[in-house]
């Protein structure tokens, strides 16, 4: 029994260590003061980083802990300014599951739909291994949006809009930048009331573009 124990300690250990050690983002700027961490795993989400005269807001908090390190490690390689805000754009898990440990050190910002409490759901299939998991939940929000909300870094605004009939789904927008985050609603698996709030939002926002097409990549925005 003592070896089996202690086998499942070093795997659970050394099993975190490997994946923390990963490179699972490559830092794209698509404007200045805007990144892109774009995965290095094919259907992962990309995260937002928007650094302002004061702070940093971070967009989208994906999967889990192991995320959440990675994702802070990249923004200290980016800047010294503190993240100020992790902005959740919608309740999927590949895109929320994050902020549970992001929440330590920023506000936590969401839908005032987004039920902390209710079961984990995955937009996509989450990568094998145990230690991907280690730390996932969702964060009760510390500053939620009813309709429309508006973040100050300095020097630099967040417009954040609640998508209407998508009710845990948030968009995020950059005035300065004219970039456009769009969350889960740009996956591929986006389910036709997901992919119609889309094109509603952006019918609206004539000479916004979503942030990985301005990185000149292939994936979906963040």
């Amino acid at each position: 029994m003592r070896a089996l124990i202690g086998t499942l300690i070093a795997f659970l250990f050394f099993g975190d260590s490997h994946a923390t050690s990963l490179n699972l983002y490559t830092p794209v700027q698509i404007a200045p003061g805007t990144w892109l961490l774009a995965p290095t795993v094919p259907g992962e989400p990309e995260v937002g980083v928007v650094i302002g005269e004061r702070s940093v807001a971070v967009i989208g908090a994906p999967k889990s802990g192991v995320y959440a390190r990675q994702i802070l490690e990249h923004v200290a390689e980016l800047t010294r300014k503190p993240v100020s805000h992790v902005i959740v754009l919608s309740h999927y898990c590949d895109h929320a599951c994050a902020s549970a440990e992001l929440a330590d050190t920023a506000t936590v910002v969401a839908s005032d739909a987004l039920d902390p409490t209710g079961p984990l759901v995955w937009a996509n299939d989450p990568l094998d291994g145990p230690e991907y998991f280690a730390g996932a939940g969702i964060a009760r929000p510390a500053l939620v949006v009813r309709t429309r909300a508006t973040l100050d870094l300095g020097g630099r605004r967040i417009v954040l809009e609640k998508v209407p009939g998508i009710a845990t789904a948030l968009v995020a927008l950059q005035p300065d930048t004219r970039i456009v985050w769009t969350g889960a609603l740009s996956r591929e698996q986006a389910t036709p009331a997901e992919a119609s709030a889309l094109r509603a939002v952006l019918a609206k926002l004539p000479g916004y573009r979503g942030a990985a097409t301005r990185a000149g990549t292939q994936a979906t925005p963040s």
